[in-house]
Parts: structure tokens; sequence; C-alpha cells
């Protein structure tokens, strides 16, 4: 039998999930990122524990009103992710992600009960110990400044218009501003342009995440993501034990490049939206 906790203190939920969710900090490195990065003025939507036998068997929480994440679970049987299906569905939550199995057996049996979904996002997880150098291209690694702004706006509208979250000109401009402030956004610069773009996200404890990578379509194909991504990788390293990336599963292409210099393959997630 499961019973399935609700928490509206963050730091309680901090206290209980963190743990938790360190254990596989790789594969939870995004409900991980998100938990540990709550503040007292946060407003989620949802932070909540399933037990079982009197043991955290899963966390849950919701930071945006499209999908709740769900951590890897441990030891849940099919009756016991029915129950949980049951209480997100009574909860009305809007939608899902997390690890593929698990997600997807939870929607199929909500949509069994009359509310069908439609799948967002089919990705995988990789995770990196020791970079494989790729063939080496020209230019070099530089950390973004201010004077690249307007480019990297432009880079991250084009970026967002193919992930299924809306998001407006302004918070695209906030975001890039707040990469480049933290000294967070990397970049490949060859003959003076900035080819290609990466971004250190979410730290945990010993693990950090690679996000945002993108070359404009004109300049794909020569080397530039693979050479940013290597030697941003090799910085990131100095300081974390392992780093995490997601990749879309229709594109064989950066699958390849990402297991070409290290990338290991660990977990698969989805992303579903409730109808």
């Amino acid at each position: 039998m499961i019973s399935i906790q609700t928490f509206h203190d963050i730091e309680s939920f901090k206290g209980e999930a963190v743990p938790f969710l360190l254990k596989q900090e790789a594969e939870n490195n995004l409900i991980l990122g998100l938990t540990m990065a709550l503040k007292m003025e946060s407003k989620p939507y949802l932070m909540a524990k399933v037990e079982k036998d009197g043991e955290p068997v899963m966390f849950m929480l919701q930071t945006i009103p499209s999908q709740a994440i769900l951590s890897l679970h441990t030891g849940l049987d099919q009756n016991d992710l029915n129950q949980v299906a049951d209480w997100l569905s009574d909860q009305q939550v809007p939608g899902l992600v997390g690890e593929k199995e698990t997600v997807l057996t939870i929607a199929d049996y909500i949509k069994d009960r009359g509310t069908a979904y439609d799948m967002k996002m089919d990705q995988r997880i990789y995770k990196l110990t020791d970079v494989v150098d790729p063939k080496s291209v020209s230019g070099e690694l530089e950390q973004v400044e201010m004077a690249d702004s307007e480019l990297v706006v432009d880079y991250l509208t084009d970026f967002q218009s193919h992930v299924p979250e809306p998001t407006t000109p302004e918070e695209i401009q906030m975001a890039a501003l707040r990469m480049i402030n933290e000294g967070r956004l990397y970049g490949w610069r060859d003959h003076e342009k900035l080819v290609s773009v990466a971004v250190i996200s979410r730290p945990t404890v010993h693990n950090a995440n690679i996000a945002f990578v993108y070359t404009p379509p004109e300049l794909r194909g020569r080397g530039y993501a693979s050479n940013c991504v290597a030697e941003l990788s090799k910085k990131a390293l100095k300081q974390y034990d392992t780093l995490t990336l997601y990749t879309d599963m229709a594109n064989p292409t950066s699958n390849k490049i990402y297991m070409d210099i290290g990338y290991e393959p660990v977990c698969d997630s989805v992303m579903v939206w409730f109808r």
C-alpha cells in the first residue's frame, strides 16, 4: 500500500527529497536541480512524496503550469503506479515529465479513465565522466559577453521555437541576459563570429547539466557544436564529477554527436500533456 503526502513548506520538501534524489543524481538531474534551486519565496504548484511500506519511493515537483516532474521511483509495481495515476488525475495535474516507462504507464492509465494525452517530447538523458576529443575545427571556446546579447537572443528565440512550452519575447530576452550575467553561457567563436553556444545549468552536488546547445542552421555540420560542447564539458568537469544533457530522440545526429564525445545514455524521458 502506498501513501502520498503533499508539502507546503519548501525546506521540509527539500530536506526529504534531496537525499533521495541524490542516490540517482544524473537520472534525477531535472527534479533535483529545480528542487535545490527552490527559495523561500518560490511558489511551486505541487510538492509531493510517495511512500511505500513507510519508505520514500518517489518525489514529484511542479514549478510551471504545464507539467509536474516525476523522479525515478524505487520499487513501485503496476498497482502502485495506478494509485499514483489516480491521485495525479484527482489533482488535475496537466502534464508529466519523467522516466519514459513510468510516465507512459501512468498516462495510459489516466487515458483509460477518459483523459487523453499528447506526447510533447521524447528524449534521452546522457551522462559524461570523461570527454573524448572530437575532430578539431577552427575557433575556440569563450565565455559569452554582453556584446553578443542580441545574437544570443536570436539564437534562443529559434531554439525555443522547437520546444512545446510557449515563451514570450520578453522571457527569452530575460533568460539570455541572465545566462550571460551569471557567466554560465559559453560559445565557440570562429573568425570573430559566435557560431555555436551551450550553457551550464541546474548544478546539483556532483553534477551539472549542459543545455541550450545551438548552432544556426546555416553553420551546422561543421563540427562547431561538437567542439563547443566538448570543451565546455572539459571545463565543467573540473568542478563537477559528472555532466548530463538531454537529446531529442527524433534527432539521430545530435545523439551521435554527444556519444562520439563520451556521453553515455542513462535514461529515457518523455513529456506528456493531458487534453
